[in-house]
């Protein structure tokens, strides 16, 4: 099981999910549980184990806080942490299948599932170091993405 998270982690304040986080968290909790299986592919004897012995990641839980507690104000609204939450999803998709560039897949998913134009740069650790909240996605056309050209003014 992996859990991590989308949005709402960035504090009370905040408006719109840190992505270049998210992603650094959610990439770092897939090579742990890469690590983990590869790890285990080995019994203790030394003899390998069948691929029907392993037990790869089959649940994935996303979490996206709107609130740090019940009386506090609203923070990092849905809308705004769509173009956050479809970049994670694609990402645990893309890992769980056989893909040997899962981040790199994800990212060009990313792009076409949120209708970004060709100037929009793929959401890479290199490009997001430049854009860590991924304010380009308010270029894409997606549920969400007038409410992140709004607030990005």
């Amino acid at each position: 099981m992996l859990s991590s998270v989308f949005q709402g982690a960035d504090g009370n304040t905040a408006l719109v999910p840190n992505v270049s986080e998210r992603l650094q968290n959610h990439v770092a909790w897939l090579k742990r549980c890469s690590a983990t299986l590869i790890s285990s592919t080995r019994s203790k004897s030394g003899t390998a184990l069948t691929s029907s012995t392993l037990s790869p990641v089959s649940t994935v839980i996303l979490t996206g806080w709107t609130r740090y507690e019940h009386f506090g104000a609203l923070c990092e609204n849905l809308p705004l942490g769509v173009h956050s939450l479809v970049l994670v999803l694609s990402l645990a998709s893309a890992a769980t299948s056989a893909d040997a560039t899962p981040v790199f897949t994800a990212a060009h998913r990313w792009k076409t599932l949120l209708k970004c134009p060709q100037h929009v740069a793929l959401p890479l650790q290199e490009n997001l170091r430049h854009d860590p909240f991924l304010w380009s996605a308010s270029s894409c056309s997606y549920p969400g993405s007038d409410l992140l050209r709004v607030v990005r003014r």
